[in-house]
């Protein structure tokens, strides 16, 4: 079953809960390995499945590890404190293994010769010498330990790890990752069989038969050594991994009983002797595996790479090349058709001769650079005639010769084909973009025609309301005059009447403006501000309150301006005429203020009075259509709108400050139209 099967059916608590009963399980079993009379326990389970565990499934479930080891030694009689202490040891010193597996690229599966050397280096030397140093140092202080025994307990522990994780880790770790007979003939299983058969006997006569333990029987220990090279030869890590198993199992029994050929009167000679077998059965074997794996890969890629170079050379509809120091040593079928050779014209044909001469430097710059990247180039065939191909190539060093491998596509249709869908693109790019133009020209004109339709419905509706008030005041003072005897009452009612024409006289001079700004094209006319401004004032000289207003005038005109000067004189009449018209009698000193700046681009006109000012709340309306800022003098209410609509027109800007009392600036940039 695959793994990732295993972790989703096994819950967390599930998980911790198996953890521990496999290391509490593998803890109570030492007793089979116990010896010199239980001092030293040559296999310590726990550790082993600890670790594999914690490496398959996750270091989540560590504290299983913790309550199995807590378990173990609490019923075996010692303290909480102690039991608890040895758990952590063994949690610690298995996470500080996994981080620095984990750090180097592990991989549980031991497919390559590294992930042994990694296994050896940090499992059976950082893990097992972690948790040892831990756990004796938390017996020291416990004082169950001295520290003349510091030092004999110490290597006890070691021995105990190391050997479980020898044993028994390859298995654990590598299982259930493989489907060990999935794709395997069953000629091979029983082989397999046999295999385990042999190695079983052969290692329970050199290590489990009862015999008086020599150092003569050593020799024999070579017996099983031949099944365990049988089966990393023939089978993969795990195969092999389960083989030293069993022969490192049997001998670790056979030793804690007195039957190996290991046992020397020196305790730990019996282990080393132990030890270097475990090590030649057990990590030995697997790296020979690994190293079988790996060669059968490497031989499996080099014939996929000879097949997948038959078959392109065979059947491709590429034509390619294998050149010596610019030699044709070897082509396929495809570049005889292609080129329209003969393989004896061919071969021998120094490379540049199949290339046209306005692509060889080209060519033979992509040679020389070895950047190997595809590229494009006229190549010729036999018949003089030539084709557009994509190339792309490999460069090796073989002794002192540079081979090349290159293959060629005739993409001559494809580049007619792509020139034909580019001109196409470019033909549909300027159609659309044409397209695109027109409906901004369409969107453009709805957008004046709201605009203008808008603008209609307020001035039918503004326009009848403010051209009949003056007609019915006229005909009404008409009417009260023919009444009248007295000859003074007579002039007032003809002086109120003509001031009701007058009104009525501006209000058709501004519709009139509106209608020329909108209907008529822009003039470029050559503009003097300052004689504009000028005659300006000089049209007001006769208007109220004229005579008790400062005029302020500043001109800087440099060089030449062009703009329409009638548009023009509609923004300066309207600006100044309201800031005559609503001046501010209560100041000390009223003014109107125009200042004008010029340059090749542009005119920024500056409108500066110290009058009445307009609210606050009013300065976003004053350029609507009838829009009347003022109740004490009521214009048109079209100037404002009049001015914006012109500016707009002649593309310009136009911005408004204001506060009652203490006057308006209205400021203006009008392009150069030079």
């Amino acid at each position: 079953m695959p793994l990732k099967s295993y972790k989703e059916k096994i819950s967390y608590p599930s998980g911790i809960l198996l953890l521990t009963g496999l290391n509490f399980l593998g803890g109570k079993s030492v007793f089979i390995f116990a010896y010199v009379e239980n001092d030293i326990t040559l296999l310590w389970p726990p550790i082993a499945i600890g670790l594999a565990f914690l490496l398959r499934f996750g270091l989540k479930y560590w504290p299983g590890v913790l309550l199995g080891e807590f378990f173990i030694h609490y019923s075996n009689g010692q303290s909480a404190f102690l039991a608890s202490t040895t758990g952590l040891a063994e949690v610690i010193s298995i996470g500080v293994t996994i981080f620095l597996l984990r750090k180097v690229g592990f991989s549980k599966r031991f497919t390559r010769q590294q992930d042994v050397l990694y296994f050896t280096l940090f499992g059976l030397l950082v893990c097992p010498v972690t948790e040892a140093s831990l756990g004796v140092s938390a017996r020291l202080l416990d004082g169950m330990v001295s520290l003349e025994e510091y030092g004999q307990v110490w290597i006890s522990w070691v021995v105990g790890d190391v050997t479980a994780l020898i044993v028994l880790f390859p298995v654990l770790v590598t299982w259930p990752n493989h489907k060990v007979f999935a794709h395997c003939s069953l000629l091979k299983f029983l082989e397999f069989l046999c295999l385990l058969m042999g190695l079983s006997l052969a290692s329970y006569f050199v290590f489990l038969y009862p015999t008086e333990a020599s150092s003569n029987q050593i020799p024999l220990v070579y017996l099983p050594m031949a099944f365990l090279i049988w089966a990393a030869l023939r089978f993969g890590p795990y195969q092999t991994a389960l083989a030293g198993l069993i022969t490192s199992g049997m001998a670790v029994v056979g030793t804690a009983r007195g039957f190996s050929p290991f046992i020397q009167e020196n305790v730990f000679s019996t282990i080393a002797f132990l030890w270097a077998y475990l090590i030649v059965a057990s990590v030995l074997a697997l790296l020979l595996a690994v190293i079988q794996v790996e060669n059968q890969q490497a031989h499996e890629k080099v014939q996929n790479s000879e097949a997948r170079f038959k078959a392109l050379s065979s059947a491709g509809f590429e034509a390619i090349f294998v050149s010596m120091n610019g030699v044709v040593v070897d082509l396929n079928e495809a570049a005889l058709e292609l080129f329209g050779y003969d393989y004896p014209q061919l071969n021998g044909m120094p490379l540049r001769q199949l290339i046209a001469s306005d692509s060889v430097e080209m060519f033979e710059q992509h040679m020389a650079s070895n950047e190997q990247n595809p590229f494009e180039l006229k190549a010729l065939r036999k018949d003089g005639g030539f084709f557009f191909a994509e190339c792309r190539y490999r460069v090796y060093q073989y002794e002192e010769n540079k081979v090349v491998i290159l293959a060629l596509r005739d993409v001559t249709s494809l580049k007619k084909a792509l020139e034909k869908e580019q001109h196409l693109n470019e033909e549909l790019a300027i159609h659309e973009e044409e397209l695109r133009q027109q409906l901004l020209f369409v969107e453009k004109m709805n957008i004046e025609l709201e605009k203008t339709n808008k603008a209609l419905d307020r001035f039918v509706y503004s326009a009848s309301h403010d051209l009949r008030a003056p007609i019915s005041s006229a005909l009404g003072l008409i009417t009260i005059a023919r009444m009248e005897e007295d000859r003074n009452e007579l002039i007032n009612y003809l002086d109120m009447q003509e001031k009701s024409l007058h009104r009525l006289d501006q209000f058709i001079g501004d519709i009139l403006n509106y209608s020329r700004n909108s209907r008529t094209d822009i003039l470029k006319e050559k503009i003097q501000f300052s004689e504009l401004v000028q005659e300006i004032f000089k049209n007001y000289e006769f208007a109220k309150n004229f005579a008790k207003i400062k005029k302020i005038i500043k001109i800087e005109q440099a060089g030449l301006f062009f703009s329409d000067q009638r548009r023009i004189s509609i923004i300066l009449n309207n600006l100044i005429a309201n800031a005559i018209q609503y001046y501010n009698p209560y100041a000390t000193e009223p003014y109107v203020k125009v200042q004008i700046e010029t340059n090749w681009s542009e005119a920024i006109i500056k409108i500066i009075d110290n009058g009445v000012g307009i609210g606050a709340e009013h300065l976003d309306k004053v350029f609507d259509m009838f829009y009347r800022a003022s109740t004490t003098n009521v214009g048109s209410g079209l100037g404002l709108y009049i001015v914006k609509e012109v500016v707009e027109k002649l593309n310009g800007t136009i911005t408004l400050k204001s506060e009652i009392d203490k006057g308006t600036s209205f400021v203006l940039t009008i392009p150069n139209l030079i």
